[in-house]
Formats: structure tokens, C-alpha cells, sequence
């Protein structure tokens, strides 16, 4: 079942407004004679400057450790910035990692494909292994490039004409998460949590390019994590959160004044 959240938009501008925000780049009336259709305009954010931040924040978050190791649950062993054995083939091993030394890359291809407990049974067997952090930063960045952000822009059409924070959260959403987005279940007969709800409708909130409900479903996502060994994905979506939550600030200001300008009767803007 669905937990929805109960905070409403007005009840979070309330307490938003006691807060010093930077007004949208979205143009106005200047003189107040008409609302402002649609939604706030951002600045878009070129994909060098996307895939450079998105790689600060992916190091941040998942560091770079010069040794193989096991994250715990159902993941695989991972070397560099977050790269998940279990999740990869050989010939990824080898095309990604090419400049590792040969028997460290024939000990790493033991790894591949396991995942949960049988990787962590591995990891005494590997945790020797030595990769460079120079060349996890080079996989990273190569990845991110070649890989997850025209992935990201395929799972949610949009993604280019939001600001560079809001694509780095969907970025790292991927990187941790995967690709699948599921199907809405029959609700009156479904027995099975739903993995992938949030997913979906942060699909349809880049489409309105709407930043508040892409950090409520951000929230209501940490359900799937309660069990306490797993407080580490809660506190990666409450960063993802952190990172887009001025960009709510400035939407939530510019709806307030658009609210207010259409309450007073005044007709929408035209271009």
C-alpha cells in the first residue's frame, strides 16, 4: 500500500516563507498585470556541467575506496565509485577496467554476477585487490557520460530542460537504483509492495517540470528502507532531497505569486 505524504503544498510555503530564498529566472509581469502561466523557468544546465556535478555528488556519496568491498544486502562486490560486480558481466569488467593489472582483473571476474551473501562470501578472497582512485574517477566520469545520463534522459523524457541539481538527482537515483520503472499493479488485488511507484511518477513530475513533487516522491521512497541496516539509502535520498530543496523554495514562491496575481482577477501572460 501507498503511504502518501500529508505535508500540502501551503503548510510547506508557510514555513518556507520564514526562509530568505533567491527569486526563479521565470519571467513576470514586472508590472503585475498578468499571472504567469505553466511553470518556473531554470537555467539548463549544459551536459558537461550535469555530468561534472553529478560526479561530485556520486563521490561524495559512495567514496572511492582503493579496495574491493561488500555494501551489504541484495548488491555485489563493488569496487571504485560504486561500480556493483553483481550487477555487471565479464566483458564490462574488462572493458571498463582495462588498465588494471591482468591478475587483478582474473580475481575480480570471480565476483561477477554475485550478489547478497554469496558476494560477501567473496570479499576475503578479493579485499587485497588494489584499484587506483585515479582510475575509479575515470570509470566514474566515462560512465556517467556514456552511460547514465543519456540512460537517465531515455526513463524520464524532460530531463534536459530541468536546472543541474534536479538532473543530478535522477542521475544518482539510477546509479543506486537501476533502470526499472515496474507497472501500476492491479491495486484491489495487489499482495506486493510496489518497488518502483515513485519512480514512475517522478516521470511524470519531469514532464511539468515540477521540483516539489520530485522531492515529496523522494520522501515518501524511503519507506522501502526501514530496517535499520539499511539507513544508508534513507540518508542518500535525504541528500537528493538536500540538493534540490532550494530549487522547491524558489517553486513554491513563484506559485505563491502566481496565485496571487490570478485570485486578483488579473488574465495569464501571453508571450
Amino acid at each position: 500500500m501507498i503511504v502518501r505524504s500529508n505535508i500540502s503544498r501551503n503548510a510547506l510555503l508557510a514555513a518556507l516563507m520564514l526562509l530568505t530564498v533567491t527569486a526563479c529566472a521565470a519571467t513576470v509581469d514586472v508590472d503585475g498585470q498578468c499571472w504567469p502561466p505553466g511553470h518556473p523557468e531554470y537555467p539548463v544546465a549544459s551536459p558537461e556541467v550535469a555530468v561534472t556535478t553529478a560526479s561530485d555528488f556520486l563521490l561524495r556519496a559512495e567514496g572511492a575506496p582503493e579496495h574491493p568491498y561488500w555494501p551489504g544486502g541484495k548488491s555485489g562486490i563493488t569496487i571504485g565509485v560504486g561500480w556493483d560486480l553483481g550487477y555487471h558481466t565479464v566483458s564490462d569488467l574488462r572493458e571498463s577496467w582495462e588498465t588494471l593489472d591482468a591478475e587483478t582483473l582474473s580475481h575480480l571476474e570471480m565476483a561477477v554476477g554475485k550478489r547478497s551473501a554469496a558476494a560477501n562470501a567473496m570479499l576475503a578472497g578479493l579485499g587485497t585487490a588494489t584499484v587506483p582512485r585515479s582510475l575509479s574517477l575515470r570509470v566514474l566520469n566515462a560512465s556517467l557520460k556514456n552511460y547514465y545520463r543519456p540512460l537517465v534522459m531515455k526513463l524520464f523524457p524532460g530531463t534536459e530542460k530541468l536546472p543541474v541539481e534536479a538532473q543530478v538527482v535522477l542521475i544518482s537515483l539510477v546509479f543506486n537504483r537501476g533502470d526499472a520503472m515496474g507497472r501500476d499493479p492491479d491495486w484491489l488485488t495487489a499482495t506486493q509492495l510496489d518497488q518502483r511507484w515513485e519512480m514512475r511518477k517522478m516521470r511524470d513530475d519531469v514532464k511539468r517540470v515540477d521540483i516539489y513533487a520530485m522531492y515529496a516522491h523522494l520522501g515518501i521512497m524511503k519507506r522501502l528502507w526501514e530496517m535499520p541496516n539499511e539507513r544508508g539509502l534513507r540518508i542518500r535520498r535525504r541528500d537528493e532531497q538536500a540538493l534540490i530543496r532550494p530549487l522547491v523554495n524558489q517553486q513554491l514562491k513563484w506559485e505563491q505569486n502566481r496565485d496571487r496575481l490570478k485570485n486578483s482577477g488579473l488574465p495569464p501572460c501571453t508571450n
